[in-house]
């Protein structure tokens, strides 16, 4: 009998530290004629940068201690839109 009761809290022990309490909530600026947006990710050093006018996106770490750990990657160099059909606060 305490064999099964010790695995069954040894049980729910392990699957309470599997549980997280994530913020899954967007928010946006109310601006729709902004050229970039910022888009939070699981690290919270790093954001996707999303070009409004164009599509291209790219990954932004950033850093409060060290300006050298700070850098931008491309994620997608390609312009879905160009010319007059590129517009701030179209993606």
């Amino acid at each position: 009998m305490k064999q099964i009761i010790l695995t069954m809290l040894l049980l729910v022990a392990m699957t309470a530290g599997a549980q997280t309490n994530s913020d899954n909530k967007v928010y946006f600026s109310p601006d729709t004629n902004v050229t970039y947006r910022l888009f939070k990710t699981q690290n919270m050093h790093i954001f996707i940068k999303l070009n409004t006018s164009n599509g291209t996106m790219k990954l932004v770490q950033f850093s409060t201690s060290n300006t050298r750990d700070m850098m931008q990657a491309d994620l997608s160099d390609i312009e879905l839109a160009t010319g007059a059909e590129a517009k701030n606060g179209r993606f």
